[in-house]
């Protein structure tokens, strides 16, 4: 099977925040759900000519409810993200912002008093906490309060509106009812707290299925077995044609993506090796999208495959220095010490990496040894 080829509209970038508007929050929902939002605006609106939802058996089979991924509880699945994200003391220090967070899902403590217990600086604290911020999901969990989650709500997923932030705020610091009927439109669209959401995952169908016979992949999108055709008439006509281009932008980025995992991560779907470094940076510009977007987009979905059923995130591995995935550095120590003696002291393991043509700390080794067991 060859690369999928990008078509010309998708390498601009701003076509889809202006193009879709307020309706891009629809880009991070399941394809389930989106399919019931189609199916309402087909009740509703005149411009909707025709939808239909053909949905094979097989985007539906082996996946009992109860097994979901959206069953693990907020913090589980934050921890989850953070060690697919983050690794070293990186990783620690997200961890200790996950664990912070009260009940609303905002930030506990301090920036600085996070810094403090790890003898850092709280510059650098804070960099890690906005990365979740935006990047994790629930979008904006880890926040520091209310105003900065609706303002981070009105960046990522309403950016047309970003002219509106600053009535936003002032309609929040004042005592006075709101007026604006614009900053009451945008309010009525936000969430107050991250974690009044339900948890990621929650369909209880897949998004993608991707199988593998005979030497090739065969690829299934959700969005192909849905038809939303649209004509020009009396009702809403601009946003059935937003929801028409929305539902053709999700089926080609999802399309696009699925397949650069499949290749990618061939070895470890079909042979069970340690997954690749994987960067969601990397695949967005790859399809000429931003990365927030496609970060958005790959959230909440899941992917059917030969090995199981994974979140499309899972796939998305952080490299190390060395250029290879955390696992596949681990197998490589393993690999050394089983081929060379246990006995090796973690500066002779680093040597060795090193022979290989990757650099590998000596104190990394230590760390990964222990991870392994190899002690």
């Amino acid at each position: 099977m060859q690369s999928p080829q990008v078509k010309p509209e998708l390498h601009t970038k701003l076509q889809l925040n202006l193009t879709l508007g307020v309706d891009i929050k629809l880009l991070q929902e399941t394809s389930e759900d989106l399919s019931k939002v189609l199916e309402e605006e087909s009740r509703k609106n005149p411009c909707v000519v025709r939808y239909t939802r053909r949905i094979p058996k097989f985007f539906y089979e082996e996946i009992p409810r109860q097994e979901v991924a959206a069953r693990e509880s907020h913090m589980e699945s934050l921890i989850k993200q953070a060690k697919l994200e983050f690794d070293g003391q990186d990783l620690d220090v997200a961890l200790e912002i996950i664990y912070s967070l009260d009940a609303k899902g905002f930030l506990g403590e301090s920036v600085e008093d996070i810094a403090k217990r790890f003898g850092t600086e709280p510059q650098y604290v804070e960099s890690i906490r906005r990365f979740i911020t935006r990047e994790f999901e629930p979008l904006g969990v880890a926040s520091k309060d209310i105003k900065e989650f609706l303002v981070l709500q009105v960046e990522e997923l309403y950016p047309s509106q970003r002219h509106l932030i600053p009535k936003l705020l002032k309609a929040l610091e004042s005592r006075r009812p709101v007026r604006d009927q614009e900053v009451l439109s945008l309010l009525s669209t936000l969430k107050l707290f991250p974690l009044s959401t339900d948890a990621a995952y929650t369909h209880t169908s897949v998004d993608v299925v991707a199988e593998y016979e005979n030497g090739e992949w065969y690829l299934f999108v959700y969005e192909d077995f849905v038809d939303f055709d649209v004509e020009k008439r009396d009702g809403d006509w601009e946003r059935a044609k937003r929801l028409k281009m929305l539902l053709e932008m999700r089926r080609k980025i999802l399309r696009d993506v699925s397949y650069r995992i499949i290749h990618r991560q061939e070895g470890f779907l079909l042979r069970g090796e340690p997954l690749k470094a994987l960067k969601v940076s990397s695949v967005a510009k790859d399809i000429g999208i931003d990365t927030s977007t496609l970060s958005r987009i790959i959230s909440r979905k899941s992917i059917k495959t030969p090995a199981g059923t994974y979140p499309l995130r899972f796939f998305f591995v952080r490299e190390s220095k060395s250029g290879l995935s955390t696992q596949e550095v681990m197998l490589l120590v393993r690999k050394i010490l089983e081929e060379k003696g246990m006995h090796l002291s973690d500066r002779e393991v680093s040597l060795e990496v090193k022979k290989l043509g990757f650099n590998l700390a000596r104190r990394t080794v230590a760390k990964y040894r222990r991870l392994l067991g190899l002690r």
